[in-house]
C-alpha cells in the first residue's frame, strides 16, 4: 500500500512515519508538511508552503496529480492549543483537514482527533474539542471513507520523550500508571493507524464513525501485526 500522512513531526505522526517505513506492508510514504523528515528509500516528501504544491489551504492540483497513487490517508497534522490563538487553531484543525480531505478526495481517510470529543455541537466542554468535533462532522458530511481515531494522552517514543515539557512527562506518566485507560503509547497509537489505512479494525467504530482510545490499543494488539509496534518505539 502507498500512504499519504500529514504531521509528520509531531509525537503521533513521528511514530506512525517510523512504523510505515518499518512495515513490509507499506510500500511507500508520501509525507505532506511545513518541513521534511529525514530521506529514507521509501519516502517522499512534498514541502508546503510551495508554488508548485500550493498550501494547506488549498492544494494545487498538481500535488492532487503527484499523490494519486495513495491508498489511504493518515491525517496526523493538528495545533498545540498552547502554541496559536484559537483562530489558528480553528485554522489547522479544522480547516486545513477539510481542505486535504475534499481535495484529495480520498478513500481511508484516516484522522487523528483525541479521546472526549463528540460531533454534538451542544456536548463539547471546551472550543478547542468543540472544534475536532467539528471536523470530525465535516469529514463525514463530505460522504467519504472516514475513521476518527480518538486516542487518550500519547506516551511519546524514548527518542522523542525529552521534546515534552517537564510538567506534560509527568503527567503523563503518572496517568499511564495510575490511569492506564486514558493513555496510548505512540508505538500503540502508529500500528492502529497503519492497521485502519490498510482496512482493518474498520468494526470498531462507533455510531460517530470514531475508534475510542481502548479499542486503539486492542486493535495494535491483535496479532498478525508487531513488527511496527516493535519498529516505532526508536
Amino acid at each position: 500500500m502507498n500512504l499519504l500522512l500529514t504531521g509528520a513531526t509531531g509525537t503521533a505522526g513521528s511514530a506512525i512515519l517510523a512504523a510505515a517505513l518499518a512495515s513490509p506492508r507499506i510500500a511507500h510514504v508520501t509525507i505532506l508538511g511545513r518541513r521534511a523528515p529525514p530521506p529514507h528509500a521509501k519516502l517522499t516528501a512534498l514541502t508546503l508552503p510551495s508554488a508548485e504544491w500550493g498550501s494547506f489551504d488549498a492544494l494545487s492540483p498538481a500535488l492532487v496529480a503527484r499523490v494519486a497513487d495513495c491508498d489511504a490517508v493518515v491525517w496526523a497534522l493538528g495545533a498545540m492549543r498552547t502554541q496559536v490563538d484559537m483562530e489558528e487553531y480553528a485554522r489547522i484543525t479544522r480547516d486545513w483537514t477539510l481542505e486535504g480531505a475534499r481535495a484529495l478526495g480520498r478513500s481511508r481517510f484516516v484522522y487523528i482527533t483525541s479521546m472526549g470529543v463528540s460531533q454534538d455541537p451542544g456536548w463539547a466542554a471546551n472550543a478547542y474539542v468543540r472544534v475536532k468535533g467539528e471536523t470530525e462532522a465535516g469529514l463525514r458530511a463530505l460522504g467519504i471513507e472516514a475513521v476518527f481515531v480518538r486516542p487518550g494522552g500519547i506516551l511519546p517514543t524514548q527518542k522523542r520523550r525529552p521534546e515534552l515539557i517537564w510538567y506534560n512527562r509527568v503527567i503523563l506518566d503518572a496517568l499511564s500508571y495510575v490511569w492506564p485507560s486514558v493513555t496510548i503509547h505512540a508505538s500503540e497509537l502508529a500500528e492502529a493507524c497503519l492497521r485502519l489505512a490498510l482496512g482493518e479494525g474498520w468494526e470498531l467504530r462507533n455510531a460517530e464513525g470514531a475508534v475510542e482510545n481502548a479499542d486503539l490499543k486492542r486493535l495494535a494488539a491483535r496479532e498478525g501485526g508487531g513488527e511496527v509496534a516493535a519498529t516505532a518505539v526508536i
